[in-house]
């Protein structure tokens, strides 16, 4: 699953509206393409300076998205300690991004003269979209939405950004904003986010593991691929359940389906428990069910 990481900044005389505006766009183009189950967005709104490191330690995103103010000297403003204005200079925030790479596939800045900004992130990440000039509230609504819908759909960062260009220019507002796309490499910009190939790769390479080992291995096995959270990993885990012989692989099948969550996972296993005759993989789908209902009633 991609994360995507909005981090809004917005001091005094920032516009609250626009920034709430523009997560509700991503949220809701994501929320109505093709691959909606494998983007999850966690937004962060007034961004003060001393949450930066802790969000993106926290979090491990794949895209960090920031909205808000900039300066024509390329600085981003955030809130200081008492919610006033406090400018970050490129040169600080490259040295951040060179840090907490990691994860990172690409950065987001929407935000006016954001390109400076952008240069100085794109050695250590390897996609940085930023903005040459002025950004109005209507061209960074309408560039975000052109570029996460086509995200959403399985295509890359490169289409992404050249469908949300066109967006632009189909509504007469390329000239407000003047996107630009840096990369460290130029196949930086081929990776498809909605990739569920990889999904199926890493979910099957640990899903062998289950039938190795005595019950603690296994147990762990299954947290591995809980904590992927990857619902395209939920099918590949539901086909497996009739190749599986041993009843135990199949509990520990039930326990990380169950770990993944979410409607798919509560649906496969409620339609395994249809056909499950064995008492003991039974159990590792009742324990898992009540696990997401526990865990749906503490929201």
């Amino acid at each position: 699953m991609a994360l995507i990481l909005f981090l809004a900044a917005n001091p005094s005389g920032g516009s609250a509206r626009r920034l709430e505006r523009e997560i509700r766009t991503i949220e809701l183009r994501l929320r109505l393409s093709e691959m909606r189950e494998m983007f999850d967005v966690r937004p962060q709104l007034a961004l003060r300076v001393s949450d930066l490191a802790r969000f993106l330690l926290q979090y491990k995103p794949d895209i960090v998205h920031f909205a808000g103010l900039g300066t024509t000297s390329g600085e981003i403003i955030v809130e200081d300690e008492s919610g006033g204005s406090l400018p970050v200079s490129p040169a600080a925030i490259g040295k951040l991004f060179s840090i907490l790479k990691d994860n990172v596939r690409c950065v987001v800045m929407s935000a006016r003269y954001a390109e400076i900004q952008a240069q100085a992130i794109v050695p250590h990440v390897g996609c940085v979209v930023g903005m040459k000039d002025l950004l109005s509230d209507e061209a960074a609504i309408s560039f975000a939405a052109g570029f996460y819908q086509a995200l959403g759909f399985g295509r890359t960062i490169q289409t992404a950004f050249d469908l949300a260009c066109i967006q632009l220019e189909l509504q007469g507002l390329n000239t407000q904003a003047s996107p630009v796309l840096l990369t460290s490499h130029p196949e930086s910009a081929e990776v498809v986010l909605a990739d569920s190939t990889r999904v199926d790769l890493v979910s099957t390479s640990i899903l062998m593991k289950l039938a190795e080992g005595e019950s603690n291995r296994r147990g762990e096995t299954a947290r591995q691929l809980g904590y992927l959270r990857d619902i395209g990993a939920v099918p590949i885990l539901e086909r497996r359940w009739p190749l599986e012989l041993d009843p135990t692989v199949r509990y520990w099948l039930a326990k990380a389906i169950g770990w993944i969550g979410g409607v798919q996972s509560v649906q496969a296993l409620k339609r395994l428990k249809q056909v499950e005759t064995n008492q003991f993989a039974q159990m590792g789908i009742d324990e898992a069910l009540d696990r997401m209902a526990q865990t749906a009633s503490h929201r």
